[in-house]
């Protein structure tokens, strides 16, 4: 998913009540009425707003409604077309109701850190594999993540990419205090090291293939670490509680989805591919290096026991990593964050 940087999310909620005269004859809203109203609204079947981005695995969604799996299962969706992550943004503000949309784990908890969202993963989208890299030139004598002790490292701070480094750091018993960060975008990576300014540094696709095209060799990627960097589906949480059966839809048409990518990816990125323009071949390049997630391995995920695949463990991996940055990350709300009952629903 497109990298963003932490920031605080200023929130301003103008509360304006209008009070108009009303006729003898005019009928007045009691509270009583208003609760019966507020009643039947939510005993009716709501549409779920999908903010679709242009992140391939987003894509899926499009597949599900033009493969007819959506309808299959009953899922009452509208997909609504955004342009990158501020769009977005904006985008779930001004929707009312239902929505889901796609993050990186380590968003998710800074915005409910930072009570952006009272929100819910309810499932797992993908896994980088082998998206994002630790590069440098061959000149530099760095061949392993040990070899970046006193080092320069280029990496944009405050992302998921520096949580990457930070993750395969901690793995050999190193930190950021053994290395020196240079705050680098990830299309600035290849110029920076053909500068020889740093001495390694972490980028996503398409800057990988191009500093390896001017010589820069991968210490190591996402391929090796599948765990650091996942992408979730998220709603608010009051929805998932009010309407779990219709999220259990819309899994289900989801999850039928990347069950036809896996048996026929050609057809599929074709059909994919039509939402935001890309060609059926870019598309299916940007995928090679993304694992996207069905419903075993998510099912798999939601369990605790599961181990170093456990979406609870991935998220103290992203806790870990925003201590090291002066976030004082409330552990015991994990519980919470997770509702493990829609996908545990859905049948095999």
């Amino acid at each position: 998913m497109q990298k963003i940087k932490i920031s605080t999310f200023l929130l301003s909620t103008i509360c304006l009540t209008i009070f108009t005269g009303c006729s003898l004859f005019s009928e007045m809203k009691t509270p009583q009425k208003e609760e019966e109203l507020a009643k039947t609204a939510e005993s009716s079947t709501p549409t779920i707003k999908i903010l679709m981005s242009e992140w391939p695995p987003d894509l899926i969604s499009y597949l599900a409604q033009e493969n007819g799996y959506f309808e299959k299962h009953g899922a009452n969706v509208e997909i609504l077309k955004t342009q990158g992550f501020e769009d977005m943004v904006e985008t779930r503000s001004k929707t009312k109701g239902p929505k889901i949309w796609a993050y990186t784990i380590l968003d998710f908890i800074l915005e409910q850190h930072e009570g952006v969202i009272d929100g819910q993963i309810f499932l797992v989208e993908d896994h980088s594999a082998g998206a994002d890299a630790i590069l440098a030139m061959p000149e530099s004598g760095i061949e392993k993540i040990e070899d970046l002790e006193g080092k320069t490292i280029g990496v944009e701070v405050d992302t998921s990419g520096e949580m990457f480094l930070h993750i395969l750091l901690d793995e050999v018993g190193l930190s950021f205090d053994d290395i020196t960060i240079a705050d680098i975008a990830s299309e600035d990576i290849r110029q920076a090291l053909l500068d020889n300014t740093i001495n390694a540094g972490e980028a996503y696709e398409p800057s990988i293939t191009e500093s390896i095209s001017n010589g820069a060799i991968v210490i190591i990627d996402s391929e090796y670490e599948k765990n650091a960097i996942v992408d979730v589906l998220v709603t608010d949480k009051k929805y998932a509680e009010m309407y779990p059966e219709e999220y259990q839809k819309f899994v289900a048409g989801f999850l039928d989805a990347v069950e036809f990518y896996e048996t026929y990816p050609d057809e599929a990125v074709q059909i994919m591919s039509e939402p935001y323009g890309i060609s059926a071949l870019e598309l299916k390049k940007a995928l090679s290096n993304i694992e996207l997630t069905n419903n075993a391995n998510n099912k798999l995920i939601f369990q605790k026991s599961s181990g170093s695949d456990s979406l609870f463990i991935l998220m103290r991996r992203a806790e870990k990593y925003l201590e090291s940055k002066g976030y004082l990350i409330d552990e015991s709300k994990f519980d919470d964050y997770i509702n493990t009952k829609i996908i545990q629903n859905i049948s095999d």
